[in-house]
């Protein structure tokens, strides 16, 4: 079986002949963010610290997979970007006077999750994954890694997407995106991920029993919903994850008040 030596996906077999670029963050969706002069990118290994960069989606690319490979992740893109668009609508709807009823939208939480675990393989396969300032080794990511993302197998227990927001944090005050790998001794364990104010964690492996004062202390397993209601109108607008198995934890209610920036 035909194996790309460039593209991180070659253990599984099957490449195609061609190398091409692969967008960690979804091209999709960093031309939504990038529609305006306030689209800076910071916190990459080859940034200075709190140094911002004016840069176009193209350059937060790499040729990490074959056309194949590549093109078999493009439902992973389109899915979070519905999520980036929901969010954005959301602040839309709840800022208009005359916003009133409940409005729905839905999306898979399973393509969501595998979303984010394809980011996070490209940041360290591409080598900007870092650890304050020190640099992960660029590498490709194991088979059990490939397995999960390619929807060949199911997330172990515990593993897989928390959303970490809690009841009563503001969200949409900021508009982007925020991503960070978590590494633990050296090795990348999951990462966390920030979509206008809403954060979600990704767990790489099992978390401990103990969660108090950790990251997923009251953290939400597969949330179930995320339901944006204003503070002082009857209106809401709701983003329903659907996912295969049965482990989806329960939704979560953030009242709505400000505009996003």
């Amino acid at each position: 079986m035909r194996r790309h030596p460039k593209c991180y996906a070659a253990e599984l077999g099957a490449c195609s002949d061609d190398i091409s670029a692969e967008h960690f963050f979804s091209k999709g969706i960093l031309t939504l963010l990038n529609d305006g002069p306030n689209f800076g990118v910071s916190g990459f290994p080859w940034q200075e610290p709190e140094q911002a960069a004016q840069l176009s989606p193209a350059t937060l690319a790499a040729k990490i997979l074959c056309t194949r490979h590549n093109s078999e992740l493009s439902l992973l893109d389109d899915e979070c970007l519905t999520v980036f668009q929901f969010v954005e609508q959301a602040h839309k709807t709840l800022s208009d006077t005359q916003c009133e009823g409940d409005r729905s939208y839905e999306v898979s939480g399973d393509l969501v999750e595998r979303w984010v675990l394809k980011a996070l393989i490209g940041l360290v396969a591409s080598g900007n994954a870092a650890k304050g300032d020190k640099r992960i080794s660029k590498d490709k990511p194991p088979l059990a890694w490939l397995q999960l993302l390619y929807g060949l197998e199911a997330m172990p227990e515990e593993w897989g997407l928390y959303l970490t927001s809690q009841v009563g944090d503001r969200v949409m005050s900021t508009r982007g995106l925020a991503f960070a790998p978590l590494i633990h001794d050296m090795k990348v364990i999951g990462c966390l991920l920030t979509i206008h104010d809403c954060r979600f964690l990704l767990a790489m492996s099992t978390p401990g029993a103990d969660r108090h004062g950790s990251l997923l202390e009251n953290a939400i397993y597969r949330p179930a919903h995320l339901r944006f209601v204003h503070t002082d109108r009857r209106c809401s607008v709701q983003l329903l994850l659907k996912w295969r198995d049965q482990r989806a934890g329960r939704g979560i209610e953030i009242r709505y008040s400000g505009a996003a920036a």
